[in-house]
């Protein structure tokens, strides 16, 4: 993580997901115990699914504020923002498969962030979110990390969110297009 962070996170976080849907994340849960046994902090594997599950609900809203029936769409973004993510990439993003891009530009732009700035985590274990903030704080309640999170959680966010919003917008003049053109022929 010294060495290749910069490189390492923001990659884990784009495939996190994916990671999550073939169990594989499953296999990082012995990692974390061992980094935060002998280094005393993880900075990996809890940072990934903190900043991927935040980049998950922003796509997430961005596509609900894209689509007419709003409610339950919302609702499975907000509980990713907390950490729990399966409603909205399973019930969601799946059936939307472009949007996967906006989570993983947003995740690409906050990885890059959380590994320029060394972000880890003092503890393990829960679904990481917004709810889990408290993870980056040290054992001497020192806030720097949970900082660190903050700002590379609202990159993440906001990049996610608005590059989902293009890439939704741009399909549908595509497809406002394909119409045009078959009512026209």
């Amino acid at each position: 993580s010294n060495t290749l962070g910069i490189i390492a996170l923001p990659l884990l976080s784009m495939i996190y997901p994916y990671m999550v849907m073939f169990g594989l994340d499953k296999g990082l849960h012995p990692i974390a115990l061992e980094l935060l046994d002998k280094l005393g902090y993880n900075p990996v594997t809890i940072v990934i699914g903190f900043i991927s599950n935040i980049c998950i609900g922003a796509t997430t809203l961005a596509l609900a504020f894209s689509m007419k029936d709003k409610a339950q769409k919302a609702t499975s973004g907000i509980t990713a923002l907390c950490g729990v993510t399966e409603p909205a990439f399973y019930g969601q993003l799946i059936s939307h498969p472009k949007c996967m891009i906006g989570h993983a530009v947003g995740a690409l732009c906050a990885g890059l962030f959380a590994g320029f700035f060394h972000l880890k985590t003092f503890v393990h274990g829960g679904c990481p979110g917004w709810l889990t903030l408290l993870f980056f704080a040290d054992q001497n309640g020192n806030i720097n990390y949970v900082l660190i999170a903050i700002v590379a959680a609202l990159i993440g966010m906001i990049v996610s969110f608005f590059a989902t919003c293009i890439i939704l917008r741009r399909e549908g003049k595509l497809e406002n297009n394909k119409k045009f053109s078959n009512e026209v022929t």
